[in-house]
């Protein structure tokens, strides 16, 4: 049986800028989507387009700890699985100003400070840890390979974004996590237009 993503979440108030989740007041979405007119940080999830049009964010802060390192209290992201699973890495859609540097964990809970079993810090392979205003491609398409692909399972997956190319702000479209044979996990939903036509 296929493994889906049942929920994803982030941190109320996580956001400080234009995007999805702030502008919805939703922060945690489980699927299938009940109210297709407030999404929120589901568009995280939300299948990739052919084409890209402008549109909010879905992730958007400015609050670090240090140059170029957002407040990792709340500059992560958990889903939630239909069934334990590994994961292989996460594909993202990236704004101009986005993440070299993603540390990835699985888990038995979505308590965001629980115990976590290290998946290991992933970089960017368009860019790797490099830094600098702008340089992304808006909405390139990038991959964080975890270095112990495998190694873990869990039934809930935690991103942290542990490095962003600008030193004090960061955005990101959207963020795919993907099985150990390469496939994205999709949401949980007998009907995924409900994504798609938002």
């Amino acid at each position: 049986m296929a493994i889906h993503i049942k929920s994803v979440r982030i941190r109320e108030g996580s956001s400080d800028e234009v995007c999805w989740p702030r502008d919805q007041q939703v922060w945690e979405l489980d699927f299938p989507i009940a109210n297709t007119a407030r999404i929120g940080v589901g568009y995280l999830v939300e299948p990739e387009r052919f084409v890209w049009s402008q549109m909010p964010y879905t992730l958007h802060d400015h609050k670090y700890s240090a140059q170029n390192a957002p407040d990792t209290n709340r500059a992560w992201v958990i889903y939630e699985f239909t069934a334990a699973t590994s994961v292989k890495d996460v594909i993202v859609i990236q704004h101009a100003n986005g993440v070299v540097e993603i540390d990835g964990a699985l888990g038995d809970t979505p308590d965001p400070n629980g115990q976590w079993r290290s998946l290991g810090v992933a970089q960017s392979r368009l860019v790797g840890s490099a830094t600098g205003d702008r340089i992304f491609p808006e909405f390139a398409r990038d991959q964080f390979v975890f270095p112990t692909v495998g190694a873990n399972t869990g039934r809930f997956l935690k991103l942290v974004m542990k490095k962003t190319s600008l030193k004090d702000g960061w955005a990101m479209y959207r963020a795919y996590p993907r099985n150990s044979d390469g496939d994205a996990f999709t949401p949980a939903s007998a009907n995924i237009v409900a994504l798609t036509s938002a």
